[in-house]
């Protein structure tokens, strides 16, 4: 049965339908008896109901700012994305993010099967990719905006810092609105004029780079690439978050070899590969690993800090001087050095790859002679 939004009436019976039958499976009160198997369950079947998918979303930032995005989506993997400051498109084939004050364009994530609408989270179920598998922890009865709403809570166990809510109209049982949670910063995205029944076709996301638009991946960085394979590492003397000190060279002594990973809290593939990074010092005995943050306060990462200990130092690099020693100051997070005893770079890991994970630099520790525990 299709949905169509735009005859109220209709619309609101289904869903109190939906609600009914989810409730006579638990006859305690709505929706406190439901469970998360049952309210994704419900979010599935009404995001399968929608043959596409138009929204708006304002994003409200922890530094106070606003920032409004235009997205329509079409199963399985087409979407148009449109802010101010940059856009998400994909043409089913093609994916790219577009930077219009720039105009400069850049490839994006693409999945052959399923999609994530970016900017959307709520909407993910809409087509989930082959390797989504929602991790939601709890539901809420709560309020939303004012209104009162259902809220499916995730809390990774990988980011012990990060709690997602994801809001939904028990009465349209449709999302609107997601709060993400980082330590005391607060993001909260308002889904508004949400349309299921916009009859989209694969014609509407057609996309090209407009004339004259540049293509970032071949665009040449003014920045000084970071320290190469074969480059002498830099000393530093750097304070720990514990308030002890550190220096690169004590560090190494005993050692077959030294990670010096730079990092940043808010910054999502840190935040994935941290763990990953924790897992290789527990079974690395020959190997010390330093994670060196140049972005954030000191007493920021002491409370981000609370949760997750990780096993190895974490070192303050205020003013960013050892960052500029490596190199790496005007790149992205994460980037990670694997250094010999005699300081020489053995290699170089730039950025974090969420399928291959560490394989590559396994690897290299292994090249070293640095053997890992089960």
């Amino acid at each position: 049965m299709r949905m169509i939004m735009r005859r109220k009436v209709s619309g609101l019976a289904a869903a109190v339908t939906l609600i009914a039958t989810l409730i006579s499976a638990a006859p305690a009160a709505f929706p406190q008896s439901l469970t998360v198997e049952q309210v994704v369950s419900g979010l599935k079947k009404r995001l399968a109901q929608a043959s596409s998918l138009s929204l708006d979303v304002e994003m409200r930032w922890p530094d106070g700012k606003k920032t409004m995005a235009r997205i329509k989506a079409l199963r399985p993997n087409y979407f148009r994305v449109e802010s101010d400051a940059q856009w998400f498109l994909s043409d089913g084939a093609s994916t790219w993010q577009y930077f219009p004050a720039a105009n400069e364009y850049t490839p994006y994530v693409k999945y052959d099967s399923g999609m994530y609408v970016p900017l959307a989270s709520g909407f993910t179920l809409f087509s989930p990719p082959a390797n989504y598998h929602p991790s939601f922890t709890r539901v809420e009865d709560t309020v939303f905006e004012g209104r009162k709403a259902i809220a499916l809570v995730e809390e990774p166990k990988d980011q012990p810092n990060l709690m997602n809510r994801t809001f939904i109209d028990p009465e349209t049982w449709l999302p609107v609105g997601e709060e993400q949670r980082m330590v005391d910063d607060v993001t909260i995205s308002v889904y508004r004029n949400v349309r299921a029944d916009d009859r989209f076709t694969a014609a509407d996301f057609a996309w090209a780079p407009p004339k004259g638009a540049a293509d970032r991946t071949k665009k040449k960085s003014s920045a000084p690439q970071p320290l190469r394979a074969g480059e002498k590492a830099p000393d530093f003397d750097l304070p720990l978050a514990d308030g002890r000190r550190i220096r690169l060279g004590e560090a190494l002594k005993g050692k077959k070899g030294l990670l010096v990973n730079f990092w940043f809290i808010n910054c999502g593939f840190c935040q994935a590969e941290m763990p990953e990074l924790a897992d290789l010092h527990r079974r690395a005995k020959d190997m010390e690993i330093i994670a060196v943050n140049d972005f954030d306060k000191i007493e920021d990462i002491r409370k981000f800090l609370l949760k997750p200990r990780f096993p190895f130092p974490v070192a303050v690099d205020e003013g960013g001087r050892t960052a500029a020693a490596f190199r790496v100051k005007d790149w992205g997070r994460p980037i990670t050095f694997l250094i010999k005893p005699d300081r020489t770079v053995a290699y170089v890991q730039i950025g974090y790859d969420t399928e291959k994970k560490l394989e590559k630099l396994k690897a290299e520790l292994a090249a070293l002679g640095i053997s890992l525990s089960n």
